[in-house]
Formats: structure tokens, sequence, C-alpha cells
């Protein structure tokens, strides 16, 4: 069928709910090793341009807790990423107090380093009141995996069912290695999708066919996965997984 056809069919309204406004809560120290290279809103911006991908996110920083939490009050921002060290208060009482606020927008903790992550243990980390934990390992693209997974989450349910969109599982339940392997299979899948796209294709038709790309679910453990599966069976192309977590 024509570009002009299929525009007006199942494209246009495929991935409805995106995250345009970031929230990173970061103090002055960690924020001079998340910049060092220039602005963090100009690099996931350059990350998007290279992958050919449109509705870059702005970012927002933030010092502290309370501020934090002030500007969350004041604006509509559609996630919150959050560094180890507040200053003010505890990622926990961060957490609980955000909740407050506005239950449902997305908190995710970014841990400086390794050797932050190994200080938290599994135990610690049911208590942080945070959606999700990765590591930032020096590469902007951890950002985009963030914003992309996240996104995905949201999308699923109605982009498998108004566009018949793939789904593929990834079940890791390790923070280092979901932190490396998103990153990768983002860039990889939007790649290959645009690979495959017919060359009469305009900027626009491009665009819309990317919106359609399989959608990328992660699950943390063997019951989300089993869960996610039999959601998504009639739309699955695969399940990702190394199989070594706790069954």
């Amino acid at each position: 069928s024509t570009g002009h056809d299929w525009r007006r069919g199942r494209f246009p309204h495929l991935m409805p709910r995106r995250i345009q406004e970031v929230l990173l809560v970061s103090s002055p120290f960690d924020s001079f090793i998340l910049e060092e290279d220039g602005l963090l809103t100009e690099k996931i911006s350059n990350e998007y341009v290279d992958l050919g991908l449109t509705h870059s996110p702005s970012v927002t920083r933030v010092s502290t807790g309370e501020e934090a939490l002030a500007a969350i009050r004041d604006h509509p921002f559609d996630l919150v990423i959050t560094l180890l060290r507040l200053g003010d208060m505890e990622v926990a009482k961060f957490g609980q107090a955000l909740r407050q606020i506005r239950p449902e927008l997305p908190v995710v903790l970014l841990t400086a380093n390794e050797w932050e992550l190994a200080r938290l243990t599994r135990q610690r980390r049911q208590l942080l009141n945070v959606d999700s934990i990765y590591v930032w390992g020096g590469d902007t693209k951890v950002f985009v995996a963030i914003i992309k997974a996240l996104e995905d989450r949201f999308n699923a349910e109605h982009d498998t069912r108004v566009g018949d969109v793939g789904v593929i599982i990834l079940v890791e339940d390790s923070v280092r290695f979901r932190s490396s392997l998103l990153p990768i299979i983002y860039s990889q899948l939007v790649r290959q999708t645009r690979a495959v796209m017919a060359d009469g294709l305009n900027h626009m038709d491009k665009l819309l066919r990317l919106a359609a790309r399989p959608k990328i679910l992660l699950a943390e453990t063997f019951e989300e996965a089993v869960d996610l599966v039999q959601r998504f069976r009639k739309h699955l192309f695969g399940v990702i997984s190394d199989v070594s977590f706790n069954r």
C-alpha cells in the first residue's frame, strides 16, 4: 500500500504516552561526573539523533530532595531519576515523600558506580521506594534505555492491541547486566528497524514506522517474566535470559 494509505492507519496511534520531561536529583559532585563532557540534555538529545529518534526529553536538575519535592509540586514531570547522595535526606525518605505528592510518578535510582551498587543489599533495595535501579557506567545511552524501557512498559498494552506490535522480554535480575544490556538492545533494535525500511519512505513515514518497533519489557524475577509471557503471548517475538536467577 502507499505511504498515504497506511499513515492514516495504525502507525500514528502508537506510543501515546511519552516521557517528555525528566527531573534529575543529584548532588553537585555527582552532576559534575555525569556532565563532565557537556550538558546532559544535549548529550541525551545527541543519542536520540544518532538513533534517528525524535521526542528527545528535556532534563531539569536539582541538588537536594527538598528542591526536587518542590519542583514536583509545581511541574508535571514524567520521570524522576535520583542518585544515592541527596545531601539533605535518604533516598527511601525522598521516595516516600514523593509518593505522597504523586503516587504514579516513576522514580529510578541511578547508582554512580559499581561500588555504590555493591553497598545496596537486596533487602535494602526493596525499602528504597523506587521503581527500578540502574548503574551509571559513564555512557549517556543508559539514560535513553531507562526512558525507552519505561515508555515501552507504559505503551505495551495499547500498542499491541492497536498496532499489533511485537514484544521482546528481557529477564534480568542483575542491575549491572541490565544497565549494560538494555542500551545495546535498544540501539540494535532501532538500527535494524531502520535498515529494513523501504528507501522510498520520507522522514515522517520513517518516524511513524520506528514507533512500531518491538517493545522491550523488563522482568526482574521469574514470576514477572511468566506474567509478561502470559499477557503478551500472541505478540511475543522472544525471551532473552541467562536463567541464572532465584526460582
